[in-house]
């Protein structure tokens, strides 16, 4: 997981402490039912509970979801939608 955060890892870095190196990338599967909406076409203040029917595509085009307890955080503290997805908001954190 850690190359993943930052990518200035190297597979040899990684695998020599016998940690698990993934080669192919992370794919996720949306259900066809699934509705996508792009982030830019959301209101990320004035939302509702419909966000968590949906999947969200952000600017780089990943995908991700808004789950209850997430919504409800959001609402508490009267925050916006986040506008990208959560392994790069942790990305960001980590190489501040």
């Amino acid at each position: 997981m850690a190359y993943i955060i930052n990518d200035k890892f190297t597979k040899e870095e990684i695998t020599k402490d016998w940690y698990m190196w993934r080669d192919e990338e992370i794919k996720v599967d949306i259900p066809e039912w699934s509705e996508i909406v792009n982030i830019k076409d959301l209101d990320i203040i004035n939302f509702d509970e419909f966000i968590l029917t949906k999947v969200i595509k952000d600017k780089s085009w990943n995908y991700y979801r808004i789950i209850k307890p997430e919504y409800d955080f959001l609402k508490k503290h009267n925050l916006p939608l986040p506008e990208i997805h959560w392994l790069d908001r942790i990305k960001l954190w980590f190489n501040f």
